[in-house]
């Protein structure tokens, strides 16, 4: 999604059916999941819990909680984490993603200051796309909100959602703070290619102040490097921003969370300073590791890689060379681009062609060479050619695909 516009540029449902023999599916088999399908977000609520308390002014970045080593009374119940930790930062609880601090916070906004942060983001109510079928979702209002119900809302359970509206809500963070109306269709044109018919982007409202959008957008880009959860949903050359989420599903026969069904969830938005686009993955009943950041999150990556370079945005060349995983400078070039190599001697442009980012930055700079990249992936085109003279060529320009 264009998180400036509300714009959906790209939406999928895996299985997928055909509808020209919908006759042979299911009828269930012929839903648009995207906005017929609630479930509960999990922890992908902590980005949202988070803007309303630094809107608030309630905490700030580094205001620090005790997580009571990974285990938390609340209610009559237990709030439990992965990771035993002790005192975190408030930019910590979101990067590691602790529920127990995600219930401090709670209490210290108030469940219903949460709440209507929640409905001013879109939740518990419909997007108004137009698509057929859209759901709204379920908040539990402060009034008939328990306790646990109050404590385990702030890291998404016990509320649904649809991943339209996750979309949305993580758009308003990335786009400074407003909340778009999404729309499919750009225009409609008739046989002559007059536009009859155009939709224009709308704000519904503003939830956040810019300023708060920005301090959010920086906390959840600690969530893609480091410590943080969602680590494998990074891009390489771009600086991402986004959070997991791992949710228990409950168990239509019991009524109770199941403990082997889980919806695994990343969202996020790239890049992280000017985004262009906004991206959910969710994978629903994954198989073995079932967390948000392992499943959801490399498929993150992938897809936005391609989306990017589909859109020819450039990657940054600061975060290039400020990368930590080699891993792509290692892969092999794919046969589109594999071949042999052109033996260029001293004083000649080298041949950058089939190598990664890294490694094209540190030969040519080695070089005295200014390099100028365009694209992402590995190399299949350079200007000027290999083999030119070197004291000609002050500037190269590479151009990037990903691999096949």
């Amino acid at each position: 999604m264009n998180p400036d516009t509300g714009e959906v540029l790209a939406m999928a449902v895996v299985p997928e059916f055909d509808p020209n023999a919908f006759s042979k599916y299911r009828p269930y088999q012929w839903r648009n999941r995207v906005v017929t399908d609630c479930f509960e977000p999990g922890s992908t609520m902590k980005a949202f819990l988070l803007s309303a308390c630094l809107e608030e002014s309630v905490v700030t970045p580094h205001t620090n909680f005790d997580c009571e080593q990974g285990r938390f009374r609340v209610g009559g119940r237990v709030i439990r984490d992965t990771h035993k930790n002790g005192l975190l930062s408030v930019s910590d609880i979101i990067v590691r993603s602790s529920n127990i601090g995600a219930v401090k916070l709670g209490e210290k906004l108030g469940y219903p200051i949460y709440y209507a942060y929640l409905k001013k983001f879109g939740f518990g109510r419909k997007t108004g796309i137009d698509l057929l079928g859209e759901r709204s979702g379920f908040v539990r209002p402060p009034a008939r909100a328990k306790t646990i119900d109050r404590a385990t809302a702030c890291f998404g359970q016990g509320m649904t959602v649809t991943s339209l509206q996750l979309v949305m809500a993580m758009a308003a963070i990335a786009n400074g703070g407003r909340l778009m109306r999404p729309y499919v269709i750009r225009e409609v044109v008739d046989e002559s290619g007059k536009v009859i018919r155009k939709t224009y982007p709308k704000m519904v409202r503003r939830v956040l102040s810019p300023r708060t959008a920005r301090k959010v957008a920086g906390i959840l880009e600690g969530v893609v490097s480091g410590e943080g959860t969602g680590v494998q949903a990074a891009i390489r050359g771009f600086r991402v921003a986004g959070k997991t989420g791992t949710a228990q599903k409950v168990d239509p026969e019991t009524g109770t969370y199941s403990s082997t069904k889980d919806v695994a969830t990343f969202v996020g938005f790239v890049p992280a300073l000017r985004p262009r686009l906004v991206i959910l993955v969710m994978v629903d009943e994954p198989k073995g590791i079932p967390y948000g950041g392992v499943v959801a999150g490399p498929v993150f990556s992938e897809v936005g890689l391609w989306a990017l370079n589909h859109l020819r945005i450039n990657p940054d060349i600061r975060v290039v060379e400020q990368a930590e995983d080699g891993r792509a400078d290692d892969r092999e070039p794919s046969p589109a681009v594999r071949r042999a190599r052109v033996k260029i001697g001293d004083g000649l442009v080298p041949d950058f062609r089939g190598m990664g980012m890294r490694a094209v930055l540190r030969t040519g700079r080695a070089l005295g060479l200014r390099m100028r990249l365009k694209g992402s992936g590995l190399a299949v085109g350079q200007r000027p050619a290999p083999g030119s003279p070197i004291d000609r060529a002050s500037t190269v320009r590479v151009v990037f695909r990903p691999p096949a």
